[in-house]
């Protein structure tokens, strides 16, 4: 990718949640601009409701669907608060890109936020894997079975948002996939 003229930022600008959902609006600013659709919210829907979640974990989706793209475009990223143990394995998240595209140059992680440390009420010992049916996932999934992973399907990061069949489809494969592996 090339170098971009300007300064490449994405702010959010409002995290609002209700019940089960939360969603984001954020302000773009940057040549990158013309990589977003920025008439949408980022919308994320949970099983139960999510209301007590911190804002500083709240963000953490909306911030791994955006942070290759800031990488790959010198961006920053500017959120009010984010959770400490997420934003100290950022370096572990990005070497991972980096393996996984050695062609590809990732800049520097550029993070403007108030850093929280979040302290659970209760300790709960559970992993969850991003699973979108794909090898890669079921991969992932086979990997970590012996820590009985929650798996997480994203609508919008292979399945484009109008595409409700497809959505439908990929979430009907990720409950088979759950039931059949417990």
């Amino acid at each position: 990718m090339q170098k971009m003229s300007s300064v490449n930022k994405v702010q959010i600008s409002r995290a609002d949640v209700k019940d089960k959902t939360v969603r984001f609006r954020c302000n773009i600013s940057g040549d990158w601009i013309q990589y977003f659709n920025i008439d949408k919210e980022l919308e994320i829907s949970y099983s139960v409701n999510i209301e007590k979640v911190p804002e500083s974990v709240l963000v953490i989706p909306f911030i791994c669907n955006i942070l290759p793209a800031a990488w790959l475009c010198d961006a920053v990223i500017d959120v009010k608060e984010l959770d400490k143990c997420f934003y100290d394995k950022l370096p572990l998240i990005k070497k991972g890109y980096e393996e996984m595209y050695p062609m590809l140059r990732f800049s520097e992680t550029r993070i403007q936020t108030n850093i929280v440390e979040n302290y659970p009420k209760k300790i709960i010992k559970k992993s969850a894997c991003l699973f979108s049916g794909g090898a890669d996932a079921v991969t992932t999934l086979f990997r970590r079975l012996q820590e009985n992973p929650i798996l997480l399907t994203i609508w919008g990061a292979d399945i484009r948002l109008s595409d409700q069949e497809g959505w439908d489809n990929a979430c009907s494969e990720t409950r088979r996939m759950a039931s059949e592996w417990g």
